[in-house]
């Protein structure tokens, strides 16, 4: 599914942080790594979700650098661009300008750390493959390159697939757009870059601008603290849909979440939505009939949640009315759209 504005008062927006991270060591042939951040830059900000995007650059990285950025940014997507080795290793630099080389297992102890944020890696590196294989512990999705790869086509490749997914395209079809760029462009090496995904994990699907936030979903699947039907759920591709309090533009604290089952009446779609459980019962309902039907006139219909076959006082929270995490309810309208009536009134 892809992106839908939120109306006012709607879903929260959700920003995608990446975080470009590149090195060209003194000892190594020279990149065009500016161009290639310049290229990714430029079409994140032609693309229709810009908004949605952060985009952070560290240059010249050593390994220390990459642990900081990687504390301090909290990456969504984290994209390395620069030279590779045969063995599988990435080049970044010590402090005196030369190669410092990372062995999979090291990025894949890194990535690990991180797997809470990090969904995706990008290793725009000569045989980054390697590494690729040995980060879907770690990682949902791994793109890497399965021999030496040259500028031209680094550059590409990398722009094309940066720019589909700020056109709201699945990461699949981001990935062959880029191979597609190299075909028009007569690049000969769309052979070269590869899309790995752990199992359960559906690239064809996913959106990464999806309001879902696939980021989140995957760090609820690994939270002990939900409920194992939500996390099942999770497992299976259910979408999920973040609803925060926007007073100061930051999420609610843990501590006052919860997940909940929504199911619509009339209808099999299942959505997982978390929710500050202090909100009101009638507010919850209107933003995500907001969001499940955006062309809906507001004044028109009437929402509540429904448990138990039993609406939910408007006026109360959720906590109020006694919703737990794993809960099961539905979403019902009034009589003015039959598909939507509740069970009883």
């Amino acid at each position: 599914m892809t992106h839908r504005p939120a109306p006012e008062g709607g879903v929260r927006d959700v920003v995608i942080r990446i975080l470009f991270v590149s090195a060209n060591p003194v000892d190594t042939d020279p990149l065009q790594l500016g161009e290639e951040f310049r290229e990714i830059q430029s079409k994140l900000r032609g693309s229709d979700s810009r908004a949605y995007f952060a985009l952070r650059s560290a240059w010249a990285a050593r390994p220390d650098d990459l642990l900081q950025q990687m504390n301090e940014f909290r990456p969504h997507i984290l994209h390395f661009s620069g030279h590779g080795s045969s063995a599988g290793e990435i080049m970044l630099q010590d402090n005196s300008g030369r190669v410092q080389t990372v062995s999979p297992a090291a990025l894949k102890a890194l990535f690990e750390n991180f797997r809470e944020w990090l969904r995706i890696v990008v290793l725009n590196a000569c045989y980054s493959n390697v590494q690729a294989e040995a980060l879907l512990d770690s990682v949902d999705i791994v793109i890497g390159m399965k021999s030496a790869v040259g500028d031209r086509a680094a550059i590409s490749f990398a722009s094309a697939f940066y720019r589909a997914l700020g056109f709201d395209r699945s990461v699949q079809d981001s990935f062959d757009q880029g191979l597609i760029s190299l075909q028009l462009e007569k690049i000969p090496e769309e052979g070269i870059p590869e899309l790995l995904h752990r199992p359960g994990i559906h690239p064809d699907t996913l959106t990464i601008t999806d309001p879902g936030n696939s980021a989140v979903a995957s760090q609820r699947i690994n939270d002990s603290l939900t409920p194992e039907s939500i996390r099942k759920l999770l497992q299976q591709g259910t979408e999920m849909i973040l609803l925060d309090e926007e007073e100061d533009g930051k999420p609610t604290d843990k501590a006052n979440r919860l997940l909940i089952e929504l199911g619509m009446r009339q209808s099999p779609a299942v959505f997982i939505v978390e929710v500050d459980r202090l909100l009101r019962i009638g507010r919850v309902a209107l933003r995500l009939a907001q969001y499940l039907i955006p062309d809906m006139d507001v004044d028109e219909y009437e929402w509540t949640l429904v448990k138990d076959d039993k609406p939910l006082p408007m006026e109360h929270t959720l906590m109020m009315a006694g919703v737990r995490s794993g809960d099961q309810v539905k979403l019902v309208g009034n009589h003015r759209r039959p598909e939507w009536a509740p069970c009883i009134y």
